[in-house]
């Protein structure tokens, strides 16, 4: 097992870095690992985090100073490999179990400075934007509820807001239309194409979901393989309409 002096020298750092530098080097040298390709090297990365940091240790972290802008960037940053490592590469169906996890990374780095807390979540919002990664909806949802998005009505942007309420319209579906539009969104988060006859059965609903659910389907799903999906159904026509009312029309 390394000791901490090889941990540091694997993030490259030297003794004495802090808990933030040990952070901000992690986040950095994890752009640089494909976790689905390089497993050993993301095992690796991240035992040196671990020890560093002091989670093997079992030393205490470091009083951070008040955050200032730059260390709402690093609380960023921190928020994106906490995601990934959350996710581990992995392409889940339900990444909503991953919700309470960020909740708790989010407690841990939101910055305490006036200025930087409006900045981090403006940072959050274009990293959602940005496209679909595993883990993207669980953070849609921890960082709604840890900023009180929607108890508060203080959006930092009007997609992310529109996406939030199609989300809360989604799940408020009958049964029979819920059901096949979270079957679709779990199967547009594979890697693998459909087969035909999964085609035919689920064609009205993966137009629904492009057509009804426009600013969340680029959160939730990847929209390449949305795309995709939508060009081998031309041959079958027309998809086939699916019964779709708000809430608040149904009696």
């Amino acid at each position: 097992m390394q000791d901490i002096t090889q941990a540091l020298a694997h993030l490259g750092l030297e003794a004495g870095a802090t808990d933030q530098e040990v952070r901000r080097a992690y986040a950095r040298a994890l752009k640089l690992i494909d976790q689905e390709t390089e497993l050993a090297a993301f095992q690796a990365l991240r035992g040196a985090y671990e020890l560093a940091i002091g989670l093997r240790s079992g030393g205490e972290p470091e009083i951070p100073e008040p955050f200032g802008v730059d260390e709402a960037q690093e609380a960023f940053e921190w928020i994106i490999a906490a995601v990934a490592v959350i996710s581990g590469g992995r392409r889940i169906a339900d990444e909503t179990i991953w919700v309470d996890d960020l909740r708790e990374q989010l407690a841990e780095q939101q910055p305490v400075g006036l200025d930087a807390g409006p900045y981090l979540e403006a940072a959050i919002c274009r990293f959602l934007l940005n496209g679909w990664q595993p883990g993207h909806e669980a953070l849609l949802l921890a960082a709604t509820d840890h900023f009180g998005w929607a108890d508060e009505g203080t959006w930092p942007n009007i997609q992310i807001a529109e996406a939030w309420q199609e989300r809360w319209l989604l799940h408020r579906q009958p049964e029979t239309l819920r059901a096949p539009l979270v079957r679709v969104i779990r199967d547009l988060r594979q890697a693998h194409e459909p087969e035909l006859s999964r085609l035919r059965r689920d064609h009205g609903y993966f137009e629904l979901l492009a057509t009804y659910y426009a600013n969340l389907a680029p959160i939730i799903v990847d929209m390449q393989m949305l795309q995709r999906w939508r060009e081998l159904a031309k041959p079958l026509g027309l998809a086939p309409d699916v019964s779709w009312t708000a809430p608040w029309q149904r009696p």
